[in-house]
């Protein structure tokens, strides 16, 4: 619980549907089910289909947003945070 973790399912490189919606699982499992930090290196929150896809839908904007304000998604400082 309240261990930072980087997710590999939200890199660039995951882009089908099927694995956005893997990587949504994923995030799912790690914050809310776990109680784990989710840290994005800098390439995934701006390449990540998901992040994206985040970004460009009003309702899922707030979620994102309303994570980063918790804290439970935070942003790697080029290696600050160990998973």
């Amino acid at each position: 619980m309240n261990e930072h973790k980087y997710l590999k399912e939200l890199d660039s490189v995951c882009n089908s549907q099927k694995e956005m919606k893997h990587a949504l699982e994923v995030l799912y499992k790690t914050i809310v089910l776990d109680g784990d930090i989710v840290v994005l290196s800098f390439n995934q929150l701006s390449d990540s289909n998901l992040m994206v896809s985040f970004v460009k839908n009003d309702a899922m904007r707030k979620v994102l947003l309303n994570l980063f304000y918790n804290r439970r998604i935070k942003v790697s400082k080029f290696g600050s945070y160990k998973s």
